[in-house]
Order: C-alpha cells, then structure tokens, then sequence
C-alpha cells in the first residue's frame, strides 16, 4: 500500500534458539492509533526493532508507503519519514532542549559538514530553519518554554515531552512510541493520551505500552502479542472482552498437588516501601506481589534487598530494619533474591555457578549444602559439569533458584521466575515454590505477572498500581475476585 501504511506480513525473528517473534502480520493505518500490547518477553519491542533495522528477521516482510523496510538501516528511516522514541529519554545532557530537538530535524538540513564548518551564509540560514522546526516542535508538545533549559534540570514528565519533540521535528509520516508513559503521573498520562491523539489527526502512530488505560482510551485497534504470537486483534473494546487475551495477562490456574499443610504462621517480616507501601509476610508463607508493568514490584523486591535506598519507612526481618543497609548485609541477614531473567553466568559450569551460591556459608557445611542440592534437584546434578548456557530455560531457572538456596536464606524474594517458561514448565517452577514454602519453612515474596499460577500457590495477595496497593486479600479470595482484572489491566 503507498498511502503511509506500515504493513507487517509474516514476520519472523529469532535469537539462537529462542524465537522472539513468531509469523506475525498486523498493519497501522495513517491517521490512527495503533496499539501493541501483551505481557513481559511477548515481543513488542522486539518488533519495534525490526521495524527500524536493529533486528534482521529470519523470515517476513515490512512495508511502509509500499517500500520494503526488511533490510532498512536505522539512520534511513528519517528520510522515509519515520520517528520514534525510546524506552528510555535519550537527551543529550551537554545540549540545551531546543539543540536536542533540532539533532530529530536535520534529515531537512541543506548544508553538509564542509559548508557547516566554513561558517557560509547558507549554513546560517540552515541552523535559522531548523531553530524554527525544532521550536514548532517543541510547542506541539506544550514544552516551548523548556527550549532554553538544560535537560537534567527537568522533571521526568517534561524530559519524555522533549524526547517526542525530537521525534516530531523530523515531520514523520509514521511515529513509533515505545513505552510513552513510562513514569508519568496520571495527569501527565491524561495529558499524553490527549496529545497522541491530536497527533493522530496528522500521522499514524503505532505505540507500545503497558498501560492499559492509556491504550483503551487513545487506539483505534490493538494487536495483542503473547510469547512473540500475536493471539488477538480488534478494537478496544474487543480485546477489552477477549478471555484469550485476560488468560495472557493473568495466566491460567494450575492444579498443584498440596500434600502437606502451609508452616505454621510464626514471626511476621514487615515492609514499608514505594507509596506508602505496607506488606506483613508472616514466616513459611508466601506472598504474591501482582500488578501490571510499571506498577512497583520489582523496586519492592530490590528495596527489600537493599539495591534500592527507601526515601522512608522500614524492612523488618524478625524484627531488625534492614532498610538502607547494603546488600551484601541484608544477604548475611537471611535474605536472598533471585532477580528476573534467569541470571546464570553462562560461561561457567553449573556445579561453579551453585558454588558461588554457597560462599555466605562456613566452608566446612559447603559440601554438604551443595550434596543437598544436588539431591533436590536431580537435573542439575545431571548436568553439574555443563556449561550453565547450554541449559533450557526451566533448568536455568531452577540453577537461580538453588543458587540463591546455598546461602541459607530465611526469606527468598522471587522476580517472575515464571518468564519466558512453556506452561508445563511454570507448573514444575510453581509446584517447586510450593514445597519451599511446606518442607523448608521459607518466608517468600513471590512477584509474577502469570497471577493466576502465583495465586494457586500463595496464602496471601497484594495487587500494586503505580505504586500504590489497590487491592490485597487471601490468594483464594484474590483469583476469585471479578474486580482483578480491573486492578491488574485497567479495564
């Protein structure tokens, strides 16, 4: 199509023997919202690269305005009239705000670098051009009085404002956002959602983002990515009504065998964090930490294990504040973290990653910690001289999770050890966690975004929203509850 569509047909990329997206075909129309939604690892940025040269794809086709984009080179894509922001805000600190929108301007630039350097008139009259490009731009966004300023004087909120600024003074025909409202306030959101749809009325824009009612309000249609499948389709309201879509989100439920009754509640560890944030896990039990993207449960973890300084309130483990003491402290403590992404050092052999897990211990009761687990985790002893990449990603995750064990912890923090994992294997890591919990007496804080599998295993639930609690209850009474849906999507 030649009217400034960008059409998608088929794509596949994989990395290795992971496959990040899988023969998916969606197209953005001009003059809409197109919406790209789906859980963590689903492929939405992985998509995005695609489209703008950073990721070749294995397999496929992308078009924009009829011409072919498969083999694009990044630097080319503002010629062909296409923009797009970041994840992150990417200013230029060393430039004032109208210099770094003016750098999204210069595929106008008249002069080269010859004409530039010799100070001739025309290249005067070109920087004159593109000060006036990048101040229209900025006053499109509302920031026009920020053009002075420098940008690590500016709040988070006006920074993303420049940022797409930047993008608009190239005069895209199509603007790709990425993760837009990432770290705004609501009423920045509002005032976001309004802009992208003023935007619209003179541009396609196709936006990733994990705020739900962002994308219900601003899209015209939304496409819903799921392990790099795109599962669903439709307007808002469609996918607002699709179970297919809700079942990404929040998971299926796990029948998991419960042989041996929950620890006895003893001695309960309290946590202050993020807004007001108050969470008392009694000891052998566990607590699932749910909520969308964005909302806060990875910055509660990493504050419990002291990578993040609390601005206030307390971490009580059996009564002690670990709050603001250093991580390898808080880890002498009892307290271990397994942190999201399966972190194994690949180039090491299992038996020397689990080591390293060990070295809290006294040397002498190593050996047997380590016999202890190899007894518990038959795979690994398998596999102990092999290199840890050469593991599936169940395994790796059970190498993280054994790790983190060797040290003796009393509370073990989990970060969506589900990620990434088939569906039979997240029942094997969930029915794991399960017996952490029943035979080792282990307090956990278990953060998933496959809610439903965490609450199959958990006693008890708290729902996070920007960082706020909105909902929290026994884990039975949580699943059961119509309303998480509303707490967990937006909708």
């Amino acid at each position: 199509m030649n009217d400034g569509s960008l059409d998608i047909q088929d794509l596949t990329v994989r990395f290795g023997g992971l496959t990040a997206l899988d023969d998916v075909t969606l197209m953005a129309v001009p003059k809409q919202v197109t919406g790209i939604i789906g859980p963590n690892g689903a492929g939405k940025t992985t998509l995005l690269n695609a489209v703008c040269g950073f990721v070749r794809p294995q397999a496929g086709r992308v078009r924009f305005d009829g011409k072919d984009l498969t083999r694009i080179r990044p630097h080319q894509l503002a010629r062909l009239g296409i923009a797009r922001t970041l994840q992150g805000v990417g200013l230029f600190g060393g430039l004032s705000v109208l210099e770094n929108v003016m750098v999204g301007a210069t595929r106008h630039a008249r002069t080269g670098f010859w004409s530039a350097l010799s100070g001739l008139p025309l290249s005067d009259r070109d920087e004159r051009r593109l000060r006036e490009r990048g101040l229209a731009a900025l006053d499109r966004v509302g920031a026009a009085d920020l053009a002075d300023r420098m940008p690590p004087t500016l709040a988070h909120g006006p920074r993303k404002r420049v940022a797409l600024a930047r993008a608009l003074a190239c005069e895209p025909r199509l603007l790709l956002l990425d993760e837009p409202a990432s770290g705004l306030s609501d009423d920045e959101l509002s005032e976001l959602g309004h802009l992208i749809g003023r935007l619209a009325a003179d541009v396609g824009v196709l936006v990733i983002e994990h705020r739900m009612d962002l994308m219900m309000s601003v899209c015209d249609r939304i496409f819903v990515l799921d392990f790099g499948k795109l599962i669903a389709d439709g307007t808002p309201r469609q996918v607002q009504e699709n179970p297919v879509v809700t079942e990404a989100y929040l998971g299926t439920a796990l029948s998991v065998t419960d042989d041996q009754p929950a620890a006895s509640k003893r001695a309960s560890d309290a946590v202050r964090v993020l807004q007001g944030v108050s969470v008392a896990a009694a000891a052998g039990t566990i607590t699932a930490v749910l909520g969308a993207n964005g909302a806060g449960k990875t910055t509660l973890l990493r504050a419990i294990n002291g990578f993040v300084r609390p601005s206030q309130g307390r971490v009580l483990v059996d009564g002690t504040d670990l709050a603001r003491r250093r991580p390898e402290d808080i880890a002498r403590a009892g307290v271990a973290h397994v942190p999201e992404g399966q972190g194994v050092i690949t180039e090491l052999s299992v038996a020397e990653n689990l080591r390293l897990g060990a070295l809290l211990r006294e040397r002498s009761s190593r050996a047997v910690a380590l016999e202890d687990i190899y007894q518990r985790f038959s795979v690994l002893a398998d596999r102990k001289h092999m290199a840890a990449g050469t593991l599936s990603g169940g395994e790796r995750q059970m190498l993280v999770i054994a790790r983190a064990l060797l040290s003796a912890p009393r509370v073990l923090l989990l970060d969506e050890p589900s990620l990434g994992l088939a569906p039979k294997i997240v029942a094997g890591v969930m029915e794991l966690i399960r017996r952490l919990r029943d035979e080792n007496g282990l307090t956990i804080m278990l953060v998933e975004q496959n809610a439903r599998s965490a609450l199959a295993i958990a006693d008890q639930g708290i729902v996070l929203n920007l960082g706020k609690v909105v909902a929290r209850d026994e884990a039975a009474v949580l699943a059961a509850d119509e309303g998480l849906r509303r707490h967990y999507l937006g909708f």
